[in-house]
C-alpha cells in the first residue's frame, strides 16, 4: 500500500510467520534505498493474511476481513484503519462486516464510499478445507459519517454472489465493472455461469447486472489496470475452464475494453505479451504505459518463474522486454508499485520465500535532464471548467497526468488509474485541466507527474511527483 507521505505499508502472508504490518521509507537516510522497515504503533491483535484493502479518500488505509480468527476458526469480519500521518492502527469497533471473509474485493467508489464484495469463508474450523461462497450483499461504507457506531450499508435485501477477489472497477457513483476474478477456485459454486465467462456492469444500489463487453478469453490469475479513464487493459493468466491442480499454463494474451455509456463496448484483442505469465503485477508507469513484472507460467511453481519484465506501449500497442530482475521468485503474492520518482519497486512473493525488494529504473528517468515541479496546489477541485496552475523549472514541459496511489494485493489493484491532463502555457507557468467528474477521477490522493520531450525520442520525467488531493468544488 502506498501512502501520500511517500512511504509504503506491507504485511505478510501466513499464520506463524512474520505477518505484522511494517512501513518502508525508500527516501530515508538521504535516499540510500536500504530496505529498512519500522513497526507502526498500535499493532493489530489479529492476522491480516488475505484481507482486502484500499486507500480511503483521506489517504488512510482501510482493511476488511482476513483469513481466519484464531479463536473461532472462521474468517475475520474486522475492519481496521491505518493512519499514515501518525503510523497508527485502529480497529473500527462497531463497524465490522456482517459476515467474515477472506479474499474480498475492497475498492473506493468515486465519491469516497468503500465497497466490499465477494470473498470466501471456511465451512468449519481449520484444518477443514471445505469452503462456502459468500452469499451476502456488497457493502458500502461512507467515510464522511464515520463515528464510533458507523455501520456498513447493505443497499438492498437482494442476494448476489461474487467470487474471490472480484475485480470491480468503479465507473460511476453507483456502477462497477466486473472484469473477472483474481484467484481460481477448484469448487465452483453450483450456479456459476457457463464457461467462457461474460463481463458485466454491476449497479450497487439494487444489485442489478447488465452484460457489457461480451466474453473475455482471460479470466483467472491475470492482471488488469485502468490505463486511461474508462479503458481497462488485462493480460496474462489463463482461460481454460479446467481449473485443476496445478492450474493450466499461462497465456500471452492481451485484451482491452473502452467503456461507454451505450453499453456497446466489447473486449478487443491486442498485441500478445512476449512472455506468457500469471500471478504477476501490472503497474501503470509515470508516462502512461504499463509494466508487467514477475509471475510464473504455472501457479506456485518456482521453476517456471518469468524474470523478464516487459512494457506495454499504450499508443503503439506493443510489448517490449526489459532486462531481467534478480533471481528471486516474484510470483504469487509478490507486489509492485510506482514510486514518486517514477521508478518501480518489486517486493516479496509467496510466504517467506522472497523477503527482499528491488527497484527498476525506467528510461524516462535517465533520458536527459529531468524537470522539477516547483509549485502545485495541495488540493485540486474537480470540474470540467476548472483549471489549476503549476510552475516548473523547464518551459519544455508539455505533458502532465495524475496517477492514483497503488493498493496492490494478490497481483491486482483496481485503485490505480492514469488521468491525462491538458497542458497550456509556453513558459514555466502551466495551466492544467481535464478533470471532469469523480467518476473519471475518484476523490482522493494522486501523484502529479510532468514530462518533457527527450532529445533522442521518448520523454523525460520530472524528478519527483507532487502529491495532490482531488476533492469536490467548494462553493
Amino acid at each position: 500500500m502506498m501512502g501520500n507521505t511517500g512511504r509504503f505499508l506491507f504485511w505478510g502472508v501466513m499464520q506463524g510467520e512474520s505477518i505484522e504490518p511494517w512501513v518502508w521509507d525508500p527516501y530515508a537516510n538521504g535516499g540510500a534505498g536500504s530496505f529498512t522497515l519500522t513497526a507502526p504503533k498500535g499493532q493489530l491483535d489479529y492476522e491480516m493474511y488475505s484481507a482486502g484493502q484500499t486507500l480511503m479518500k483521506d489517504g488512510k488505509v482501510i482493511t476488511a476481513g482476513s483469513y481466519f480468527d484464531l479463536v473461532t476458526g472462521q474468517p475475520n469480519n474486522r475492519v481496521s484503519v491505518f493512519n499514515p500521518d501518525t503510523d497508527t492502527w485502529s480497529t473500527q469497533v462497531g463497524s465490522w462486516l456482517t459476515v467474515g471473509r477472506f479474499y474480498p474485493c475492497v475498492t473506493r467508489m468515486p465519491y469516497g464510499e468503500i465497497l466490499v464484495a465477494g470473498g470466501q469463508r471456511h465451512n468449519g474450523a481449520p484444518p477443514n478445507t471445505g469452503t462456502i461462497w459468500i452469499r451476502d450483499n456488497p457493502y458500502e461504507y461512507n467515510p464522511d459519517v464515520v463515528n464510533a457506531n458507523a455501520a456498513w450499508i447493505s443497499p438492498t435485501t437482494n442476494d448476489f454472489k461474487f467470487v474471490n477477489f472480484p475485480r470491480l472497477y468503479p465507473i460511476s457513483g453507483s456502477d462497477v465493472f466486473f472484469t473477472g476474478a483474481a484467484i481460481s477456485m477448484y469448487n465452483d459454486p453450483p450456479n456459476a455461469p457457463p464457461y467462457p465467462y461474460p463481463t458485466f456492469m454491476f449497479k450497487v444500489p439494487g444489485k442489478t447486472t447488465t452484460p457489457l463487453g461480451g466474453t473475455t478469453q482471460i479470466w483467472w490469475r491475470d492482471c488488469s489496470a485502468m490505463i486511461r479513464p474508462g479503458v481497462i487493459l488485462k493480460c496474462g493468466g489463463f482461460n481454460s475452464p479446467d481449473r485443476g491442480t496445478p492450474d493450466p499454463p499461462a497465456e500471452k494474451r492481451t485484451e482491452m475494453i473502452a467503456l461507454s455509456q451505450s453499453y456497446e463496448s466489447q473486449w478487443a484483442r491486442m498485441a500478445d505479451m512476449n512472455h506468457a505469465r500469471l500471478d504477476f503485477n501490472l503497474v501503470i508507469m509515470a508516462d502512461g504505459n504499463a509494466f508487467a513484472v514477475g509471475g510464473s507460467t504455472v501457479h506456485g511453481i518456482t521453476s517456471t518463474a518469468v524474470r523478464t519484465p516487459e512494457i506495454y506501449d499504450y499508443a503503439n500497442n506493443t510489448w517490449t522486454p526489459v532486462p531481467d530482475h534478480s533471481s528471486a521468485f516474484r510470483g504469487y503474492r509478490a507486489t509492485s508499485w510506482l514510486m514518486p520518482d517514477g521508478r518501480i519497486a518489486l517486493a516479496g512473493s509467496n510466504r517467506n520465500s522472497t523477503p527482499s525488494a528491488e527497484i527498476y529504473t525506467p528510461e524516462y528517468c535517465t533520458n536527459g535532464t529531468r524537470p522539477n515541479i516547483l509549485t502545485a496546489p495541495d488540493v485540486i477541485r474537480i470540474g470540467s471548467a476548472r483549471a489549476f496552475t503549476i510552475t516548473v523549472d523547464d518551459p519544455a514541459v508539455n505533458s502532465a497526468a495524475l496517477i492514483a496511489l497503488n493498493a496492490t494485493t494478490h497481483s491486482w489493484d483496481t485503485n490505480q488509474r492514469y488521468i491525462p491532463l491538458k497542458v497550456n502555457g509556453n513558459g514555466t507557468t502551466k495551466s492544467l485541466s481535464g478533470l471532469t467528474t469523480p467518476a473519471q477521477t475518484p476523490l482522493g490522493w494522486y501523484m502529479l507527474f510532468v514530462t518533457k520531450p527527450a532529445a533522442g525520442g521518448g520523454v523525460t520525467l520530472c524528478n519527483l511527483a507532487k502529491y495532490v488531493h482531488v476533492d469536490v468544488p467548494s462553493f
